[in-house]
């Protein structure tokens, strides 16, 4: 079974907001869960640095994509003004990009996304960088009807490197293309035993779903 976390997603920047949802949901929780806030590139340098200040005691696994439109360099001169751990995921495209984020020291997390970095091959190929240098790597999976969820389930079932909790959009979806939807229990979910992905596809459900 993967287990998942919970992630907040800042609101576009804005620092004050952001800052009261994240304590208000710490405060709801207490330590139960692990929090972690998707900046989603949204602030510049001040910004970020002053909601990481705000931040230092809310006990965050890491914030990820702090900064709108910087390098590693920047976001890793970030990192030298706070004790937040970072994490990026948008500027990882391919695993000499976790390279360069090693060798900059931007950040102590990568953030893989299957699709993003170019497939399961390449995917796996960044979280053995990451775990050769010592940064923790997790995967992410947006809302594909089933499949990419259980790409991401076999890939970090087979990969110790990925054994941080996983992000995946599967359960903000109304319907999947999958004979069996995958199961949710507790914030797990379990890994598909079957051949290949481990998922039979509905065809008449693609039917269903075509875009002519």
């Amino acid at each position: 079974e993967q287990g998942f976390h919970s992630q907040i997603l800042a609101a576009s920047g804005r620092t004050a907001d952001d800052l009261a949802m994240v304590l208000a949901v710490r405060e709801s929780a207490g330590d139960r869960v692990e929090l972690r806030l998707d900046g989603r590139a949204g602030y510049d340098m001040a910004s970020a640095r002053d909601l990481a200040s705000e931040l230092e005691y809310s006990r965050l696994q890491f914030f990820l994509d702090p900064l709108a439109g910087t390098t590693m360099h920047e976001v890793a001169a970030l990192g030298r003004q706070t004790s937040v751990p970072l994490g990026l995921c948008r500027s990882l495209q391919a695993p000499a990009d976790v390279l360069a984020l090693v060798r900059s020291g931007a950040a102590r997390f990568a953030a893989i996304d299957i699709a993003r970095v170019g497939g399961l091959t390449a995917a796996r190929k960044c979280a053995a960088v990451a775990e050769a240098a010592g940064v923790r790597a997790s995967l992410g999976c947006g809302c594909s009807p089933g499949l990419g969820a259980a790409a991401m389930l076999q890939l970090a079932a087979a990969t110790p490197a990925l054994a941080s909790c996983n992000e995946c959009g599967y359960h903000q979806l109304h319907d999947d293309v999958l004979a069996d939807p995958l199961e949710i229990i507790d914030g797990m979910m379990t890994v598909p035993q079957g051949p290949g992905l481990g998922v039979e596809v509905d065809r008449a459900k693609i039917e269903r779903h075509l875009v002519l």
